[in-house]
């Protein structure tokens, strides 16, 4: 911890987003018998924006499985939108 910050919440949003990787992830669909579908944070952002009238979304998964990291990503995408 002295040389690196491991929490997604410390470094500033330029220093998160210079060290920023994709998190592994997969969508499930509870109304389906499907499996886990491959999924990525770009499409998750475009969902998750697409509907105006809901903003809740689980983001399940074991510790240190990247939630806060995708959290943080989701937040400086949606802060970048919204200045522009």
């Amino acid at each position: 911890r002295d040389v690196m910050d491991v929490e997604a919440t410390l470094p500033s949003d330029s220093i998160f987003m210079a060290t920023h990787q994709p998190v592994p992830m997969s969508r499930q669909n509870l109304t389906e018998k499907a499996a886990n579908i491959e999924y990525d944070e770009v499409t998750f952002l475009r969902d998750f924006l697409s509907s105006p009238d809901f903003a809740f979304v689980p983001v399940l998964g074991d510790s240190g499985t990247g939630k806060s990291h995708l959290i943080r990503w989701l937040y400086i995408q949606i802060k970048q939108l919204c200045s522009d």
